[in-house]
């Protein structure tokens, strides 16, 4: 029986979810690091890949593109985290109703 509400919850919300997902668009890892030698403004894009920090450099034309996936990635991951406790909320729920 639990497994039934559990089955049958998770099937309605990951529907939910994926929509929200999917119209998250662009979505990169990291963070973008303004830097400057002397007057010269430059940016670098950080990301730990692999267990690695790799970094490169960004052209100032692709500044506003990357800030946006960016946001797009960190908007992911509290999708995420609001599935996760959506889903554990409703594991709790079930438990105590069979106990």
């Amino acid at each position: 029986m639990m497994y039934c509400y559990l089955y049958t919850f998770a099937m309605e919300e990951q529907q939910k979810w994926f929509e929200k997902v999917k119209s998250i668009g662009p979505m990169e890892r990291g963070k973008l690091c303004r830097m400057r030698r002397g007057s010269k403004v430059y940016y670098n894009h950080q990301a730990w890949v692999k267990g690695r920090n790799q970094v490169r450099y960004v052209q100032a034309g692709e500044v506003p593109a990357l800030r946006e996936a960016l946001k797009g990635y960190k908007k992911f991951l509290r999708l995420v985290e609001e599935y996760a406790d959506a889903a554990i909320r409703e594991t709790r729920k079930a438990r105590q109703r069979n106990q």
